[in-house]
């Protein structure tokens, strides 16, 4: 969304940061009627949450993905994002987000080569943020968007794609730098 009105409306926008950005897949080539069947099957069964036990079951969901993660956080976490119904225990996010497909597919006209050269027709100055240990984005991926953003000042951080959960400081501490870095430049900086 953020890079669409980049695009469309640039004396809008001062500066893009993307925080571990991710591709959208490539265009499909196969039978649209199997692409249309997916999204209506989504549409008419729509994934749902599992129920989780209690609070502590919820609370360890995080620390199962990202171990770094403090006891203590993870609980605080869980009782924001999660939500009684009845008898269970679910998350408040929305459970269409745990469906990659569905994601691609609502993507429209922003398949991965289209996205690929908005990003390259961006003519704000932008910075990105990426998790080294991130498996949202495949080495061919990364090499895909520093092709695109030729100009943009790149930070790579310890950690996978929830940066902000799993290195809250540091990802602070990198966004505040980029702000305030780009800022006093006045442009797109150096490789960082």
């Amino acid at each position: 969304v953020a890079c669409g009105l980049a695009s469309l409306r640039p004396q809008a926008v001062r500066q893009l940061l993307l925080i571990e950005p991710v591709l959208p897949a490539a265009a499909s080539e196969g039978d649209v009627r199997d692409t249309l069947g997916t999204l209506v099957g989504y549409a008419l069964t729509p994934p749902r949450h599992s129920p989780m036990a209690d609070l502590d079951t919820a609370a360890e969901r995080p620390r199962r993905a990202l171990p770094g993660v403090a006891p203590g956080f993870a609980r605080r976490l869980a009782e924001r994002a999660s939500r009684r119904e009845g008898s269970e225990l679910l998350w408040r996010w929305d459970p269409q987000l745990q469906t990659r497909t569905s994601l691609n597919q609502q993507s429209g006209p922003l398949h991965r080569s289209a996205y690929l050269r908005l990003l390259a027709g961006l003519t704000v100055p932008i910075s990105t943020i990426q998790g080294r240990d991130s498996g949202f984005n495949r080495p061919e991926d990364l090499a895909a968007l520093a092709a695109a953003l030729p100009a943009a000042e790149r930070v790579l951080l310890a950690g996978g794609h929830n940066l902000v959960v799993e290195q809250p400081q540091t990802t602070t501490a990198a966004v505040l730098g980029a702000i305030v870095g780009r800022g006093q430049r006045g442009g797109p900086a150096a490789e960082g």
